[in-house]
């Protein structure tokens, strides 16, 4: 086993953070009192507030990537129902607000899915230049040597064995694109956007599906998924010599879904819960 030396580089990657939704990661002062998603708004930000002070008092975060989905969109498949912030503009705001927490020395992005980060514009793009960062469809840079590969989109099995599969075939598809010289050869492999937490690897890679900063209850979440969500984000350190250190922050499940028979509860019902 090699051992660590040096002074490592702290890698935090997040993503799915869906600003704009209801069920997204909301700052403190965009908690929607009235909504049946307050508590679960309330929950997830105070979890990431304390979950990124922890990181940031054993070590600052050197390189902050956010893979994709930092907004949410217009949400027309469910009718905008699930929007409390309609303006983009004004969505990817919100998600600098989330971004800032982390005090992140630089910056890294990808871009979402079409459907929730702009079919015509790319939304993410202005959110990136807020921070003079890049942002590509395959985030490829190294690290003391290490190769990183991060893309946001990725399949999903729905038999819960099988979950790792996807993200080992990006592993390999990695392989193959860099013997045709198409990428740089990754030994850290990371997708995001099924919003589930899971990773396989040995002695020479690690290929990582991210958990989502998105809560529970989005209609075309919890009515239709049938896999586990996860929300959190990880931490990769790289150390000088080409050792890393790997790690996750995870929101006990329990949390997530403490209310969920309370989401769809009608309006009136809501007014009264809260007085």
């Amino acid at each position: 086993m090699k051992k660590r030396k040096g002074k490592p580089t702290r890698v935090m990657i997040m993503s799915d953070l869906h600003c704009g939704n209801v069920s997204g990661i909301v700052p403190k002062h965009l908690w929607q009192r009235y909504s049946p998603f307050y508590h679960q708004q309330r929950t997830v930000w105070n979890f990431y507030n304390k979950a990124v002070e922890t990181v940031k008092r054993e070590r600052p975060v050197d390189l902050l990537v956010v893979n994709g989905d930092a907004i949410d969109g217009k949400g027309e498949k469910a009718g905008g129902t699930e929007i409390f912030l309609a303006d983009r503009q004004d969505q990817y705001l919100c998600a600098k607000d989330v971004i800032d927490v982390v005090e992140a020395k630089e910056h890294h992005f990808t871009f979402g899915t079409p459907y929730h980060t702009g079919k015509g514009e790319d939304w993410e793009r202005p959110l990136a230049e807020i921070y003079n960062a890049p942002i590509d469809p395959v985030a490829q840079f190294s690290i003391h040597g290490i190769g990183f590969n991060v893309k946001h989109k990725v399949g999903a099995s729905q038999i819960h064995y099988n979950r790792a599969n996807q993200i080992s075939k990006e592993r390999l598809n990695n392989l193959i694109w860099a013997d045709y010289n198409g990428q740089l050869n990754a030994r850290i492999v990371v997708r995001s956007h099924t919003h589930g937490f899971i990773y396989a690897g040995d002695h020479r890679f690690l290929a990582c599906v991210t958990p989502g900063m998105q809560g529970f209850g989005s209609k075309y979440g919890s009515r239709q998924a049938g896999n586990l969500i996860a929300v959190g984000f990880i931490i990769v350190d790289v150390y000088p010599n080409g050792t890393i250190d790997f790690d996750w922050f995870v929101m006990p499940f329990e949390v997530v879904v403490k209310r969920e028979n309370k989401i769809y509860t009608s309006y009136e019902t809501r007014l009264k819960e809260w007085e």
